[in-house]
């Protein structure tokens, strides 16, 4: 499994980049920096058209925003115990503490 996490220092793509410590998949850092507008690039934009960090890659599939990284992260890899397993309030709290962690200063576009 290839696992490829885009991200750029001071925004929020450490919370994913932490799941993905917990996880303990392999995986590989690839700094987009927002400051210098690396996330406008033609490169990038081929990786994720809304010019955003953090963007996920496993496998060729390519996710972005940050809450759907986080709960695609814990329900891809259950054994790591940071998602619940089923629908439930348990699973309504997590996706609001998700949504409510990705503030608009965190959205990463410059």
């Amino acid at each position: 499994m290839s696992i490829a996490l885009y991200y750029s220092p001071g925004s929020c793509s450490l919370a994913p980049q932490i799941v993905l410590n917990e996880t303990g998949e392999p995986f590989e850092l690839r700094k987009i920096a927002t400051a210098e507008r690396a996330n406008r690039s033609n490169e990038y934009l081929a990786i994720n058209p809304k010019g955003r960090v953090p963007a996920l890659q496993i496998d060729g599939f390519i996710l972005t925003e940050t809450p759907a990284i986080l709960a695609f992260l814990g329900r891809r890899f259950p054994s790591s115990g940071l998602y619940p397993a089923d629908a439930s309030a348990a699973e309504a709290r997590c996706l609001e503490l998700l949504a409510w962690l990705d503030l608009p200063r965190c959205s990463g576009h410059a």
